[in-house]
């Protein structure tokens, strides 16, 4: 996970109004990947404490319901990031597949020569290459984790969360994930 003073500066990055969508997309990108890691490992925590605290005295209930809203908050707040990402997403693919190609998308998100094939297979509409790398094949930094032909065993990559967290759960602020879709 990076220091709190370097997402800010991406967080400050990403507010820039010149910024190229290519540049936008990579920031994003990464703010996403640290979210899910910040998450994972304030869910690993809250969980510690959760359990420690049911371990506890009866009168461990007063902290278990503290602990239990900090971890709500946690989590409204990691998803409300993360919608964001996954709105400014489904607004942009078209733009930055028609600007960059499918090839330079893939070159964004790093996906391993061997695997692109399989990403026009899955894809459903190709004008839309981000979400076809990173949703509906799950093949963002396949470059980076699976050598040569193995598949992964499920979809995990930073976008394909950011997708998830808009298509499951309600985001506020953002429009409807298939209204969003449909644009």
């Amino acid at each position: 996970m990076m220091k709190p003073d370097h997402a800010e500066r991406l967080k400050a990055l990403v507010a820039i109004p010149h910024l190229s969508p290519r540049s936008r997309l990579l920031v994003l990108r990464r703010l996403a990947r640290e979210s899910h890691a910040r998450w994972g490992a304030m869910q690993a925590c809250f969980d510690s404490e959760i359990k420690g605290a049911k371990a506890g005295f009866p009168s461990a209930a007063k902290a278990l319901k503290k602990i239990r809203g900090l971890r709500h908050q946690a989590q409204v707040e990691h998803q409300q990031a993360v919608c964001e990402v996954g709105q400014w997403l489904l607004e942009n693919d078209t733009l930055l597949t028609s600007r960059y190609g499918f090839e330079g998308i893939c070159e964004l998100l790093e996906v391993n020569p061997v695997h692109r094939a399989e990403v026009v297979q899955y894809a459903g509409d190709m004008d839309r290459a981000i979400f076809a790398v990173a949703f509906e094949s799950g093949l963002e930094e396949s470059a980076s984790r699976q050598s040569g032909r193995h598949p992964a065993d499920w979809k995990d990559g930073s976008l394909y969360q950011a997708f998830w967290e808009m298509r499951t759960k309600p985001c506020e602020g953002t429009r409807h994930w298939e209204a969003a879709r449909a644009s």
